[in-house]
């Protein structure tokens, strides 16, 4: 009796979940690429391999290995993690909508990888090769989620209205600056007397943002990179406070002061 040899796994053609977790995936490599270069000030090596693991999984994925949708799912699910409290930072708190359109096209390619993925591996596991079609299911969830990418950048691109709209350029000339540069505040302390109204102009010379945050006066004032802000409070009780930047890891990193109030 005649038989016919399988065809070799890497010889068939890609299913509609691989190439989606492909794509997934060079999204999540070319996007911190992308932040690393243009919207942060410092370009850590790390980046590079932020670059480089998705790729080395995509090319796993076109290869045909059986895991390396699993792969691709477990590296996304890592970069949603990971990068969570930034992440939420980031878009909960839209301080400039480059920053904020960079990061939910983030979330988004990532989350597309972890379904993509997931749904790759186990299609791969329990379904014979000539039944790996597309789910039905999969471009109406792609649609929704682009149309709620689509409508986030369209609130983010709505101009907002600061403290800085309150005053004429001569005002804001006249308040007091506080710079930051290189993840640092250049002045260390802050002194202001008790029941002040204060105000300052934030300056920020880096190229990514920054925010200047005081808990005790629900002070949290957006640095847009390259920009000038203005924060705008009232120190009701004397005493001695933490300003910082709230952006994570801004505040680690020595991005902190003194706000000293007193008679």
């Amino acid at each position: 009796m005649a038989t016919t040899k399988q065809q070799p796994a890497r010889n068939r053609r890609w299913t509609g979940l691989e190439q989606l977790t492909v794509v997934a995936l060079l999204g999540t490599a070319s996007i911190p690429v992308y932040y690393a270069l243009a919207l942060s000030s410092e370009a850590e090596p790390i980046f590079a391999l932020f670059g480089l693991v998705p790729l080395v999984t995509a090319g796993l994925v076109l290869r045909r290995w059986r895991w390396a949708p699993a792969l691709a799912a477990l590296w996304s699910a890592g970069m949603l993690l990971g990068n969570g409290p930034a992440l939420v930072a980031a878009i909960v708190q839209p301080d400039e909508t480059r920053a904020f359109a960079v990061n939910v096209l983030f979330v988004a390619v990532a989350v597309v990888g972890l379904g993509a993925g997931l749904a790759a591996a186990v299609q791969n596991r329990c379904t014979a090769p000539v039944d790996r079609h597309m789910p039905r299911l999969v471009p109406v969830l792609l649609a929704t989620l682009v149309g709620l990418v689509v409508g986030a950048l369209l609130v983010a691109a709505i101009p907002q209205h600061g403290p800085e709209t309150l005053l004429d350029s001569a005002g804001l000339g006249n308040l007091p600056v506080l710079t930051a540069a290189q993840r640092r505040f250049d002045r260390p302390e802050i002194h202001v007397k008790v029941g002040a109204t204060v105000g300052l102009r934030l300056v920020n010379q880096d190229q990514e943002r920054h925010r200047f945050d005081i808990d005790a006066f629900n002070v949290h004032a957006p640095m847009p990179t390259k920009q000038n802000g203005v924060a705008l409070f009232q120190a009701t009780q004397a005493g001695t406070y933490t300003f910082y930047c709230g952006i994570p890891g801004h505040r680690a990193a020595g991005m902190q002061g003194t706000l000293i109030v007193g008679p």
